[in-house]
């Protein structure tokens, strides 16, 4: 689901200069499977208060407005502003009759409610496919990890949180427009207000692309 944007910074969250990340209360985390039948376990397994954001995956538009590069979620017109967290809204009630219409905070064991990403790498590139047709707005994309916290629910291929804020980025060389104005250096650089490493990946298709961010994950984690 959609999240919206809050103007209170996350703080705790955003990795330092020198690629170190600091840690984040995580309140409540929920680990909630998903099983192949369609039925959940509802049986909650509570993490301790203290913990780090939950790492995951996930794909953005990269939108140029006003001269700044943003990012955007793919299948709803959600704005990732800079310094921002994004918090969580469930849109179902919404499309309900108003008599059905019951709030709850999201993410929701109940509800398919949440700021979503995935636990595997392959899997967030699989949704470089719904790419086109490309916002107007769009220039580019970015492939890269989110931090994920407040109330995180485990789902069958990834997770979805109350609260989101990129924690790392990577930009292709190839473009989703055939003419683009910008070089992936110029979108790179222009991603930098985010406060996050952002990486320009030299990778002809998709494959490509994830085996150019795993090689480059394992040489940094082994430096």
């Amino acid at each position: 689901m959609r999240g919206s944007v809050s103007r209170t910074p996350p703080r705790g969250i955003y990795p330092l200069q020198d690629g170190a990340s600091r840690k984040r209360v995580v309140p409540r985390i929920v680990r909630h499977r998903c099983s192949k039948g369609g039925n959940d376990n509802r049986e909650p397994c509570r993490a301790p208060d203290f913990a780090e954001p939950i790492r995951a995956w996930r794909v953005w538009y990269v939108l140029l407005q006003e001269q700044r590069l943003r990012l955007r979620s793919l299948f709803f017109p959600l704005l990732w502003q800079p310094g921002r967290r994004v918090e969580a809204e469930c849109l179902h009630r919404r499309l309900l009759r108003p008599s059905r219409r019951r709030p709850h905070p999201a993410p929701h064991e109940r509800c398919r409610c949440g700021i979503y990403a995935t636990t595997a790498l392959s899997t967030a590139a699989d949704y470089l496919r719904f790419l086109q047709p490309a916002p107007p707005e769009a220039i580019q994309y970015a492939l890269g990890r989110v931090s994920l916290w407040g109330l995180v629910i485990e789902c069958e291929r990834g997770w979805r949180g109350s609260y989101a804020y990129p924690a790392a980025l990577y930009v292709p060389a190839r473009s989703v427009v055939r003419r683009p104005r910008l070089t992936p250096r110029e979108v790179a650089e222009g991603l930098a207000g985010y406060g996050v490493p952002v990486t320009v990946m030299d990778a002809s298709d998709r494959s490509h692309l994830v085996e150019a961010i795993e090689l480059g994950e394992l040489v940094a984690e082994r430096h």
